[in-house]
């Protein structure tokens, strides 16, 4: 088995067999890099020959696809740890040119929900300090509040509106860091609904100046439905 390329698809086979790692990427493929088990996860490492979204996607039959994260960068080589790596026996993994755009998946967002939701929000920030930050965030009638929040695991009085944004604001802030020639940046979509599970976002404003974040949603509750309910 090896990389090949079907009219805009770009294609990975790479097969994990209950920890062991078969197929190691062949000298002549210029697309994908070091592939790896980290522990319960499966690092993917690749040249995304694009700066604009480049989607990973995941199969055990080779069949059919899920997704698994849209990716932007503008580093020659970037990477992915799929968390979900260990749930089959096999796997077999593809990038797609082109990836799911943000603005589509916020489409999707705006069709399936329509109303008032609150989600639990992690944002991790390296290496300004504090380091983890945390808060409940709920929107109701368009409006943002922010509860429970938390650096390190101490209360934080005030809360920085603009560390824990909305769904919206998450759109955005991706939107623009791809837009702005970021030097890597990953989001999970959640496939129902649409909204960004997870994403990080990393800048290099110099020589061993990188700044990242990274925002985990979880525990997404919506109080009214739209047109997809």
């Amino acid at each position: 088995m090896k990389a090949y390329r079907e009219s805009a698809t770009i294609v990975l086979v790479s097969v994990a067999l209950l920890g062991s790692l078969f197929e190691r990427c062949h000298a002549e493929d210029p697309t994908f890099g070091q592939r790896t088990f980290v522990g319960e996860d499966f690092f993917v490492g690749f040249f995304p020959h694009a700066t604009a979204w480049i989607g990973l996607q995941r199969s055990v039959d080779c069949v059919t696809w899920t997704d698994v994260a849209s990716i932007a960068t503008t580093n020659g080589v970037t990477e992915f740890v799929d968390v979900d790596a260990r749930k089959s026996p096999c796997g077999f993994y593809r990038l797609r040119n082109p990836g799911l755009r943000v603005e589509d998946a916020q489409a999707k967002w705006s069709f399936r929900v329509s109303g008032d939701y609150r989600f639990q929000l992690q944002h991790i920030r390296q290496p300004d300090s504090p380091t983890v930050l945390s808060a409940t965030v709920a929107v109701s009638g368009g409006q943002k509040v922010v509860t429970e929040a938390e650096a390190d695991g101490q209360p934080l009085e005030p809360a920085e509106p603009s560390d824990f944004p909305s769904v919206e604001e998450l759109f955005a802030t991706l939107q623009q860091a791809q837009q702005a020639g970021c030097w890597r940046v990953a989001v999970t979509y959640d496939a129902a609904t649409g909204y960004p599970t997870w994403c990080v976002i990393e800048k290099v404003d110099g020589p061993g100046a990188k700044h990242v974040d990274l925002y985990r949603i979880t525990g997404l509750s919506v109080t009214t439905t739209g047109n997809g309910s």
